[in-house]
């Protein structure tokens, strides 16, 4: 009883102490304005856009972790600003050419090939894009926005968001001049960072690519995503467009690919070159239907009557290639055991098949496909530098590693380290980061693979 009495006053007055001061904490917290979190008044505000008003909206729909949001979807319908892009990433353009984009969960965002850092994180949810207000007020052109405060409380009774009424405003982006901007350092370009037209200030090269800038990142962008493969086939009727001649072919070699692809290759080129690689050739490119019936037709003509012009050769009577796809077993069952020496059409083009394309199901039927290597040759190209520099840079000029390694069960194709596929800068840029080949992206687009 003693020791309870000892401690008792002293332990009380403490607790009374601590009491006290969390009481005072709370009121000083309380008397202290809120910035963020208390932002709207009683939950409901008067939202205009474009002159059309929605009285009492909740707050819910502006204010996102104490953040007034916009609905920059609904700003960019009312500017008429064109939008591209996915769930992931959205790139709104004006009509004067000016970019703008967003990266879904990024506070970065890319105003005409210059980082700007909003004050929230874009927000997508599906095709609708929300961004915080600040935005809109610091970055955007021919765009008024007024907040209206309560005189009381100076908490915000309404925002209002309409085109400007200044003679020759057009909806835009701007930069002010006292904003605080970075540039995108060399060689590191994240997904929050594509690129569009504008992109010298996010990809630096050595030498001036601004004359190849309207190949790499084309207006019709999706027309580079033509997926063409055993399972998305073309017939002979199909063309890629207008074909020009590829100026980086291997010497006696006449090729040709589409302008963008083209155009687009010669910049990497540039940039190859000027990186000491100069012992990379075209050796591949378009491949129109016919050419590409004839080849493997001839192919599989040879597989089908291999013992007529290789038995007093090599004392088979069929190719290796038709040991290994079709087995030796079944060669000795239903040929050889039977004096039959001529493989059947449908087995000879199984055959033909493990080294020649099928007609209609060949990348390079798109024009937009090269296959590049030095003097050591196709399959030594995998292990160079000049492949490792590929992998690490084709992105920036809008190509992709069209059949890489670990995605044969996807591309339905083995690996191709010499095989390279433009589909522009945008979608490269995205490509790349995520990792995804072509078949994938397509499909995350909504579209079969």
């Amino acid at each position: 009883m003693t020791t309870v009495k000892t401690f008792a006053g002293p332990f009380l007055i403490s607790l009374f102490g601590i009491l006290a001061a969390v009481v005072l904490i709370s009121v000083i917290a309380l008397a202290v304005p809120r910035e963020r979190g208390n932002t709207l008044m009683n939950g409901k505000i008067v939202y205009t856009l474009g002159g059309t008003t929605r009285k009492k909206a909740d707050a819910s729909e502006f204010l996102v972790g104490g953040t007034v949001y916009a609905d920059f979807s609904a700003v960019a319908r009312m500017a008429g600003l064109s939008v591209s892009g996915d769930r992931n990433v959205l790139d709104y353009t004006s009509e004067s050419g000016e970019r703008a984009v967003f990266r879904n969960g990024s506070d970065t965002a890319v105003i005409n090939g210059t980082r700007y850092e909003m004050e929230g994180p874009a927000l997508i949810s599906h095709s609708d894009l929300k961004v915080p207000m600040s935005f809109v007020q610091a970055c955007m052109s021919g765009i008024d926005v007024k907040i209206d405060r309560d005189a009381a409380s100076g908490l915000i009774s309404g925002i209002s968001i309409t085109l400007s009424e200044e003679d020759g405003a057009v909806p835009g982006f701007i930069l002010k001049a006292d904003d605080t901007l970075s540039r995108i350092p060399v060689g590191n370009i994240p997904g929050s960072m594509l690129v569009t037209p504008g992109f010298e200030g996010a990809y630096e090269f050595v030498n001036d690519l601004s004359s190849y800038a309207k190949y790499m990142d084309p207006k019709d962008r999706d027309s580079c995503l033509l997926l063409i493969n055993g399972n998305r086939r073309i017939d002979d009727k199909f063309s890629p467009g207008t074909l020009t001649k590829v100026v980086n072919a291997k010497k006696g070699l006449s090729l040709e690919m589409t302008v963008n692809a083209e155009k687009s290759l010669e910049a990497m080129f540039v940039e190859m070159y000027a990186a000491g690689f100069r012992d990379v050739f075209v050796n591949r490119a378009y491949r129109s239907y016919s050419t590409q019936k004839k080849s493997f037709d001839n192919y599989a003509y040879n597989e089908r009557y291999y013992y007529r012009y290789n038995f007093e050769k090599t004392g088979k009577y069929f190719s290796d290639a038709a040991y290994s796809v079709l087995g030796k077993a079944y060669l000795d069952s239903t040929y050889i055991s039977k004096g039959k020496y001529s493989l059947t059409a449908s087995d000879a083009q199984l055959v033909a098949t493990s080294y020649c394309t099928f007609p209609g199901t060949s990348d390079h039927h798109t024009g937009m496909a090269a296959d590049l290597w030095g003097e050591g040759g196709e399959e030594a190209f995998g292990s160079s530098e000049a492949y490792a520099w590929l992998t690490a840079n084709a992105y920036k000029f809008g190509f992709i590693e069209r059949f890489p390694q670990g995605k044969e069960k996807i591309t339905g194709s083995p690996a191709e380290p010499s095989h390279w596929r433009f589909v522009g800068q945008y979608h490269a840029a995205v490509m790349h980061e995520s990792g995804q080949c072509l078949e994938e992206y397509v499909s995350s687009l909504g579209e079969p693979g």
